[in-house]
C-alpha cells in the first residue's frame, strides 16, 4: 500500500466540486486499494481548513457548487476517519480544525451544511466507539457556551486548546448541538445494549458518559429556565423534549458520583423542570 502524493490529493479535492456526498464512499474505497488512509487523510485534512479560514471572514450563502464542495469534503474526511490506522489525535483534528470552523462559518446561513457535517461527524463517533472525543472536546465546548450567553462560567474545559480561539456559539445552535450529542449517545447505548450486552465501547463507558451528559443538560437547563425569555423558549423547545426522550430509552442511566439514577429520579427531574417552568 503506497502513500497518496500531493498531486494526487489535488485532484480528488477538485473532484469534489462535481461529487456527491452520496457517491464519496465508494470513490474513496477505490482509491483505498492501493492508498494508505491515515496519508491520504492528512493530506485533505490542512487543505480544507485552510479554506474554512478564508471564507471565516465573509459568513455568506454558498452557492451549490460550494455547497456540494464542502459536504463532499466533509464526507470524504468522516470515511476515511473510520478506517484502520486513523487515530485518537485524528478525529480531535477533525473537530478543531474543520468541524467547528465549519459550523461557526454556515450556522447562520447555511444550516443544512453544519447539520450534515454534525451527522457525518457522530455517525464517525458512533461507529468507531470514540465517546471519549466527544467528551473531551465537544461537550465542554458547548456546555461552555450555553454558559457564556448566561453570563456564567463553567469549570469543564475542552481537552483541545485550540477550541478556545474560536469563542462560543450562538445559545440556539449550542442547544442543538449538544441535544444532537444526546440523541446519538441514546441510540449507540441501545445499539450496544442490543448486540453486545454491556455498554462498553472501546473500553469505554457509554453508559456512565450519557447519565453525565444528561446530568449536564439538566443542570444548564435548570439555569436557562429562571433566566431569558430566548433561553427559557431553547430549554423548553430543545433540550426538554431530549431529557423526557431519554427516559424512554434506558430504565437506568449511570451518573456521575457512582450509583444510579433510576426511572422515578429522572421524572422528578423532570417534575422539577416543569414546576420551574410554570
Amino acid at each position: 500500500m503506497t502513500d497518496y502524493t500531493s498531486s494526487s490529493s489535488s485532484l480528488l479535492i477538485s473532484s469534489f466540486r462535481r461529487i456527491p456526498p452520496s457517491a464519496i464512499p465508494a470513490t474513496l474505497d477505490c482509491i483505498l486499494a492501493s492508498s494508505n488512509p491515515s496519508s491520504l487523510f492528512s493530506l485533505l485534512l490542512p487543505f480544507l481548513s485552510q479554506q474554512l479560514t478564508t471564507g471565516a471572514e465573509e459568513e455568506s450563502c454558498l452557492d451549490d457548487e460550494q455547497s456540494n464542495f464542502i459536504s463532499s469534503y466533509v464526507a470524504a474526511l468522516s470515511h476515511l476517519l473510520k478506517k484502520p490506522g486513523l487515530h485518537f489525535q485524528d478525529l480531535q483534528d477533525f473537530v478543531s480544525r474543520v468541524l467547528i470552523p465549519l459550523m461557526k462559518m454556515t450556522h447562520n446561513h447555511n444550516r443544512e451544511i453544519a447539520d450534515n457535517a454534525m451527522a457525518s461527524f457522530l455517525d464517525v463517533v458512533m461507529e468507531t466507539n470514540a465517546w471519549t472525543a466527544v467528551e473531551e472536546t465537544m461537550v465542554p465546548y458547548f456546555i461552555k457556551s450555553v454558559a457564556l450567553t448566561m453570563g456564567t462560567h463553567e469549570n469543564k474545559q475542552p481537552q483541545i486548546p485550540a477550541l478556545t480561539t474560536f469563542g462560543s456559539f450562538p445559545l440556539f445552535m449550542a442547544c442543538h448541538i449538544l441535544a444532537s450529542i444526546l440523541d446519538a449517545s441514546v441510540k449507540g447505548k441501545h445499539d450496544l445494549e442490543s448486540t453486545s450486552g454491556p455498554v462498553l465501547a472501546n473500553g469505554y463507558d457509554l453508559h456512565a458518559f450519557t447519565g453525565n451528559l444528561i446530568s449536564d443538560i439538566c443542570n444548564v437547563t435548570l439555569q436557562m429556565l429562571s433566566h431569558s425569555p430566548e433561553h427559557r423558549s431553547c430549554a423548553i423547545t430543545i433540550f426538554l423534549p431530549r431529557l423526557f426522550e431519554s427516559v424512554y430509552s434506558a430504565f437506568q442511566i449511570s451518573v456521575r458520583g457512582g450509583g444510579d439514577l433510576s426511572y422515578s429520579g429522572i421524572i422528578i427531574i423532570h417534575t422539577i423542570l416543569y414546576y420551574k417552568m410554570i
